[in-house]
């Protein structure tokens, strides 16, 4: 036979009610957004695995979007495209824009 489970039961002082203002914990301090500086290079990578992970086509203005907030920046992302697009050539992958977007 195992052995008998302890039960256990809220103590006697814990009740489920907020603490009144002032009286409990510190609220945390709200977190500002991220103000970041990506590198070329990074920006390069992230696009990559953006248009890897991706089932379809995608605008640069859509790339973007799913960056970092911070690091939104459509002319980066041109630029990572352009690089991209060189760089990939005769690799098994081509990197092309379809379209005007």
């Amino acid at each position: 036979m195992a052995p008998a489970r302890p039960v256990m039961s809220p103590r006697e002082d814990d009740d489920d009610t907020d603490p009144a203002p002032g009286q409990g914990p510190a609220a945390e301090p709200a977190l500002a957004p991220l103000d970041l500086f990506l590198d070329a290079a990074t920006v390069e990578r992230l696009v990559e695995a953006i248009l890897f992970a991706s089932a379809q086509p995608m605008t640069p203005r859509e790339i973007a979007g799913r960056l970092p907030e911070g690091a939104q920046d459509p002319a980066a992302v041109d630029a990572a495209l352009s690089t991209l697009a060189g760089r990939d050539v005769g690799r098994g992958v081509d990197l092309v824009r379809k379209g005007a977007a």
